[in-house]
């Protein structure tokens, strides 16, 4: 334990740094898998959409037809397969889009910069698992002035558990090593807040009557997560913050399994606006201050450095100009559809 008079931000160096050391790490698997066929070549020209309109049915004279329903889902939406299909007969991502999304176009609106994604709802015997897989993992109690740094080893397997006051943090022997207080906050930093690089830590979040019930279980690398335990039970959010040239929304993207990156690049470049726009157009959270979502598919669906890994290792063993650049920086420099136009949050349908 050692005390630290003030807990920085990693410089954006040292976070491009970290992320291009990943990058070079995953080139031993690309070069390890041979006889990659490149990508079957698609269509140039993008056709016009089918369908066709039908004509209502005439009723019966006296007849009466009556229909309830009701529903919470995600509301108009794309079809991931419809995209896919049409990017492969030459459709770019903006036909696409405003194909599905009619009446819309492309803006580039001024976006908040943090996603905090919900691990833990608030839990009477809410508890997580925190393993450190690729490196050392740094802790610290922001109640605590100044801030004391606890550093877990690599490997290893530390637990987060509610106290008489507030929660502590114990170690893989069960000592205690970090305490907050009612509502104090506990953070373990495996992203750009480390000092050290970039880490990847397995956090699995516990509830329900016993505090059994496996709430998540992920891989994570971005940014810290966060824990707070008060009257009512615990919570826990993984906070993605802007490092570098990368911000925190691009960074959520990355983690996002939705569709595989073997699709066509029109295919994921739509997604990943479409992604974008529900983020934005629907979680903004004014108290935290941030976009907070969760990470299952009644949301969005959210693996985290499992689907970094996979996309990593895919890309580097392509050949189109773009992915030597990263498809995973593709989708910052797209725009994004008009949020005021797109999704209609609490409508029925």
């Amino acid at each position: 334990m050692r005390a630290h008079p003030r807990h920085r931000l990693r410089s954006p160096a040292r976070s491009v740094h970290a992320l291009r050391r990943g990058l070079a790490a995953l080139t031993a698997v690309a070069l390890a898998v041979a006889g990659l066929q490149s990508q079957v070549a698609f269509a140039t020209s993008c056709p016009a959409p089918g369908g066709a309109g039908i004509a209502n049915a005439a009723a019966p004279a006296g007849a009466q037809f009556v229909a309830y329903g009701r529903g919470y889902g995600h509301n108009l939406g794309m079809s991931q397969y419809g995209a896919e299909g049409a990017a492969k007969l030459g459709c770019t991502a903006a036909q696409i889009l405003t194909t599905y999304y009619t009446g819309t176009h492309l803006a580039s609106p001024v976006l908040q910069p943090d996603v905090m994604l919900v691990l833990l709802n608030t839990d009477l015997h809410g508890n997580a698992t925190v393993t450190a897989q690729s490196g050392t993992i740094e802790w610290v109690s922001t109640s605590v002035t100044p801030n004391v740094i606890v550093v877990q080893p690599a490997l290893s397997t530390w637990t987060v558990v509610r106290a008489a006051v507030g929660e502590s943090l114990k170690n893989s022997a069960g000592t205690v090593v970090l305490t907050t207080p009612d509502n104090g906050e506990l953070r373990a930093l495996e992203g750009a807040q480390a000092s050290t690089a970039v880490n990847v830590a397995r956090v699995r979040t516990f509830g329900g009557a016993t505090g059994a019930t496996l709430s998540t279980d992920l891989q994570l690398r971005w940014d810290y997560t966060k824990f707070v335990s008060g009257i009512g039970g615990m919570k826990i959010w993984q906070v993605i913050v802007p490092s570098g040239v990368f911000t925190g929304i691009q960074k959520y993207l990355w983690g996002l399994a939705e569709v595989p990156v073997t699709w066509p690049d029109a295919a994921l470049q739509a997604q990943a606006i479409a992604a974008r726009t529900y983020l934005v157009n629907g979680y903004w959270s004014a108290t935290s201050g941030a976009y907070v979502i969760g990470t299952t598919s009644a949301s969005q669906n959210y693996t985290g450095y499992a689907k970094e890994a996979e996309d990593l290792a895919y890309i580097l063993m392509r050949t189109r100009s773009w992915e030597q650049d990263g498809h995973l920086m593709l989708e910052a420099a797209l725009p994004l559809l008009e949020p005021a136009q797109i999704f209609r949050f609490g409508d029925h349908v």
